[in-house]
């Protein structure tokens, strides 16, 4: 019996570790665009036929919206996206968020750069100096960005790295 419960545990162990990994593979691929006051920038995913566009807002909330075969599915302003938005596209539950991306001084302008990277991976070596560069000593943050993924039954198919300019 103690022989069964064993095989029993290392099977689901090893279901949960195929689970996180093919999670995980998902959300390797993740698409970067840069928002432009008063444009809409979007960048497509094949695969998914899925498209994430941001408008961006002159002094103004910048809009998101996600769009698969073309129809709006979501649609909404950043304040919105920062909880998410949930809806249906061909009986398909569909979650869309956008996180925001704050990041605040660290104790050595080297720790800062590097938080900077965490946060922001697929970013160009020089944007990423030149955020960190603007992260003075002190008590402010600043928003770097948004990351945005959208979901059907908890898998990602699109990850969006959205960068401000």
């Amino acid at each position: 019996m103690l022989s069964q419960f064993k095989k029993t545990v290392l099977a689901s162990t090893l279901f949960y570790i195929a689970g996180v990994s093919a999670t995980y593979a998902a959300e390797e691929k993740q698409y970067l665009i840069s928002a432009k006051p008063g444009k809409e920038v979007c960048v497509a995913d094949e695969a998914s036929k899925s498209q994430v566009c941001v408008a961006g807002g002159n002094f103004s909330h910048d809009v998101y919206s996600l769009k698969i075969d073309g129809s709006t599915v979501l649609k909404g302003i950043d304040d919105q996206l920062s909880v998410g938005l949930a809806g249906n596209y061909q009986n398909r539950a569909i979650a869309f968020v956008c996180e925001a991306q704050n990041i605040f001084p660290k104790e050595t302008p080297e720790a800062t750069l590097a938080e900077v990277q965490r946060l922001m991976p697929n970013s160009p070596p020089e944007r990423i100096k030149t955020i960190a560069g603007l992260l003075g000593p002190g008590p402010m943050g600043m928003e770097i960005g948004r990351l945005c993924k959208a979901s059907s039954n908890g898998q990602a198919f699109i990850t969006v790295q959205v960068m401000f300019d």
